[in-house]
């Protein structure tokens, strides 16, 4: 799955054959064909092997889903964890009505994601 910028850029290149980005954000996409009812996240996992760019971070892109707790992301066969996504306010604020009426969970929703990097 690729995600872009606005301007149709990849926010992501490949880079001696991982994935890797400059941005250490996660990336939030509903919509897509390929993750059916879910949601594309897109997560940095580390140190992007080959460097390439000033501090690149390797990146996983994957289906995910709304959780409560670890248990709903399977972890052990996943290393997923359940843990907040949060939307940048401004892009939340630029939506149709200020992203009304799901602005309150938008912004700090828990999904089955990477966990979150030091």
């Amino acid at each position: 799955m690729t995600l872009e910028n606005a301007d149709g850029t990849p926010i992501d290149v490949e880079v001696g054959g991982a994935i890797c980005s400059d941005n250490r954000a996660d990336f939030f996409r509903s919509g897509a064909i390929e993750c059916d009812n879910l949601i594309c996240l897109r997560s940095a996992t580390g140190a992007c092997p080959g460097g390439g760019t000033a501090d690149p971070l390797q990146v996983r892109a994957y289906c995910s889903k709304a959780c409560v707790s670890d248990d709903d992301c399977f972890n052990s066969e996943t290393g997923l964890v359940c843990r907040r996504v949060l939307l940048d306010p401004s892009f939340v604020a630029s939506l149709p009505d200020g992203g009304a009426p799901w602005l309150p969970a938008a912004l700090g929703s828990s999904y089955c994601a990477t966990p979150a990097l030091p």
